[in-house]
């Protein structure tokens, strides 16, 4: 026996019937997300984040070789006086890193300081 959903409802019903199933299926899916939730914020952000890669995609086709291409270029052309050209290197970035790892090598460097003079004193 076949049953035809044609014959006892019409286009419209089984629209809305598909779309509120729908909508079950995503809310069981996902959970009864508030966008306020960190559950809710992650979902939304993640779901951002594909559609807006799609519409690049689709805008250029091969972006991410694009893009991987020219991090690729700009890496080659780093120099080191790019990390200090910034305000005589005092606030650069790279004279921030420099400093970070300095300090946190002190007591390594304080002791071959040390080492060396020793060595020049003899």
């Amino acid at each position: 026996m076949e049953l035809k959903l044609e014959d006892y409802l019409s286009e419209n019903d089984i629209k809305e019937i598909v779309a509120d199933e729908l909508r079950k299926h995503v809310k069981q899916c996902v959970g009864d997300l508030s966008v306020s939730s960190d559950v809710g914020r992650v979902f939304v952000s993640k779901l951002a984040k594909k559609l807006a890669q799609e519409g690049v995609q689709e805008i250029i086709p091969d972006f991410k070789e694009l893009i991987n291409a020219q991090i690729e270029s700009e890496i080659k052309n780093v120099k080191l006086s790019s990390f200090f050209a910034h305000s005589f290197g005092w606030s650069s970035e790279g004279n921030k890193v420099l400093n970070s790892v300095l300090s946190d090598n002190k007591a390594l460097l304080d002791a071959k300081v040390k080492e060396v003079f020793k060595i020049v004193d003899k």
